[in-house]
């Protein structure tokens, strides 16, 4: 199966530029589902989205290519990058 994650939302987690909440939707079948991830750079930590449990080493290596591995100062330029971005992977099952 293949995902595409459309991320529509980006912010800093706090006022330090060590973590950012990407949020944004998939699809699933007729609909579109919703996800949110922290994204410290080393590690992805999935807050919503069922389907992205167990893929976040797949995201993660996605988004340290789009953006590197912080800290994240920039945040304008990483909403340019990210904004409206897809991110497409396979589906890897851990059975």
């Amino acid at each position: 199966m293949h995902i595409n994650l459309y991320i529509s939302n980006v912010k800093p987690k706090n006022k330090y530029a060590y973590t950012l909440i990407i949020k944004g939707t998939y699809p699933v079948g007729h609909e579109s589902k919703p996800f949110e991830i922290d994204y410290t750079g080393v590690d992805v930590l999935v807050k919503k989205g069922d389907y992205l449990k167990d893929q976040e080493n797949i995201i993660k290596e996605k988004l340290a290519n789009l953006i590197g591995k912080g800290p994240f100062e920039n945040i304008e330029e990483i909403k340019e990058t990210l904004l409206g971005e897809r991110i497409g992977f396979e589906y890897k099952s851990k059975y």
